[in-house]
């Protein structure tokens, strides 16, 4: 917890089939239980631009009712093709960052 801002509620484990690849289902069936806790809730995706923050945004922009994502990224270019994809979604936003900088992190709770 930073400050008091926020806190990891729950973490689940997920296995890799290989150290780079990302078994998909697993993903979706950890998740599929899941979906009616998102709703109505902010979620913070750090490292939201890799392969499995735009997997988890797109599975949450499917499947449950957001009040907002944060996209939290180091990369502004990966941030612009993510949201040339995604196209306009109200819930979403962006936001360059890293997880190391405390005042950053707080930044993105506060816009």
């Amino acid at each position: 917890m930073i400050d008091g801002l926020f806190k990891i509620v729950a973490i689940d484990a997920i296995r890799l089939a290989s150290p780079k690849r990302l078994v998909k289902s697993k993903i979706c069936g950890i998740l599929a239980g899941m979906y009616e806790f998102f709703d109505a809730k902010t979620i913070f995706v750090t490292g939201g631009t890799g392969s499995l923050g735009q997997r988890l945004t797109d599975l949450l922009l499917a499947h449950a009712k957001p009040r907002r994502i944060i996209i939290f990224s180091r990369d502004e270019e990966k941030q612009r093709l993510m949201a040339e994809r995604l196209g306009h979604n109200a819930i979403l936003d962006y936001f360059i960052g890293d997880v190391r900088d405390a005042e950053r992190l707080k930044r993105a709770f506060e816009t």
